[in-house]
């Protein structure tokens, strides 16, 4: 009896492990890949921050909220969705707006700054035995202002991998 109460307990703790965390650091893959800061200010509700140099540097910060995924399948899948901004500075390689008045070898090396608005949906799985959370999520974002004034971007599609500690 006294083996099964240890077991159960141990079974227990580690699913409690799974559930919650405060901290979480990692890399964001894809598009614009990332270094991201995750932190819990209570149990559902999370910041994240991404600094991303995809052709540039660029600071997001978004509000997140977390759910439970399959309350009847698995403890340890979460969602989220969330929004944000970012702001950042972005090399104008690639400008191919209307506002096309200055010479192709000028505006090469230019660098603007950017500013829009984020929107994050995820899903991520929590490991029991290990502190790591590996996720893939789609954010979605808006340049309201930058290289070609206003932007759209939707394709933002990424593998997470993000280590926790608390």
């Amino acid at each position: 009896m006294k083996y099964i109460f240890i077991l159960i307990f141990s079974l227990f703790s580690y699913s409690i492990y799974a559930q919650e965390y405060t901290k979480a650091f990692g890399l964001r893959t894809g598009n614009n890949s990332a270094f991201t800061y995750k932190s819990f200010f209570n149990d559902m509700e999370s910041f994240e921050g991404m600094l991303s140099f995809k052709q540039g540097i660029i600071i997001s910060v978004l509000k997140e909220q977390n759910e439970l995924a399959f309350v009847n399948f698995s403890d340890r899948i979460f969602y989220y969705y969330g929004f944000g901004g970012h702001i950042g500075f972005v090399n104008n390689s690639t400008d191919n707006s209307a506002f096309y008045t200055i010479s192709k070898n000028f505006r090469q090396n230019l660098t603007h700054p950017v500013v829009g608005l984020d929107v994050l949906v995820g899903i991520e799985y929590r490991f029991v035995s290990v502190p790591f959370i590996a996720g893939l999520e789609v954010k979605p974002y808006f340049d309201l202002f930058g290289t070609n004034y206003f932007s759209m971007h939707t394709g933002d599609l990424s593998l997470t991998i993000k280590y926790i500690f608390n």
